[in-house]
């Protein structure tokens, strides 16, 4: 059910364009405001002199009396302190440290994640990891051995992906769950299914 809120901002300037919202490392949602009385539509001269081509703003909108998140660059962090940022309640934290660790070769990235990926929730940002990086699904094999409809949906639905990408027919992994009592996770197994390149 989803239920209207009220607008975070509003105003009576009518160049007030926000075209980008993004979550900075302190906390705040910074706005990129395209700042111009005209909407980019050719009912209005090209050459008008209202058309501003150079200027915009950047709004910076916390909570009142909000304190700003302490934060640390991620580049250069080692490989165990990135990882740790996946779990980070900083949003910006987390987007920086999974930029980071994509840009591992693919086996140091696994040889770090055999380590670290011990409970649901890592071995779901190990799947999402490598995705798309590594013909192997063991990883994925020991994420649907788990309780958990959330993590079972993500091993499906990266199992579904490798096994499409591959060309590869086994589907013994996933058939399992085509009865599953979640509803969600059946979907995914059926999704799956529809990757895998067989007519069973």
């Amino acid at each position: 059910m989803t239920k209207e809120l009220p607008d975070v901002v509003r105003t009576s300037d009518v160049s007030f364009r926000p075209i980008t919202p993004k979550m900075g490392p302190d906390g705040a949602l910074y706005v990129a405001d395209w700042t111009n009385p005209i909407i980019n539509h050719g009912e209005v001269d090209f050459r008008d002199p209202r058309r501003d081509k150079v200027s915009g703003r950047i709004w910076r909108i916390l909570p009142e009396n909000a304190k700003p998140l302490a934060w640390q660059p991620v580049l250069g962090k080692p490989t165990p302190e990135l990882l740790a940022g996946l779990l980070s309640p900083n949003r910006w934290d987390f987007e920086q440290s999974r930029r980071e660790l994509a840009k591992l070769p693919v086996a140091e990235l696994q040889a770090a994640l055999k380590d670290w990926a011990k409970d649901d929730v890592t071995r779901r940002h190990a799947a999402w990891l490598l995705s798309g990086r590594t013909a192997e699904t063991a990883h994925l094999a020991v994420l649907l051995q788990s309780k958990d409809p959330v993590s079972l949906q993500v091993g499906l639905r990266e199992l579904g992906k490798s096994l499409g990408a591959r060309g590869a027919t086994d589907i013994s992994l996933i058939t399992p769950f085509l009865s599953h009592t979640n509803p969600r996770v059946q979907l995914e197994a059926h999704r799956a299914l529809a990757r895998v390149r067989t007519p069973e």
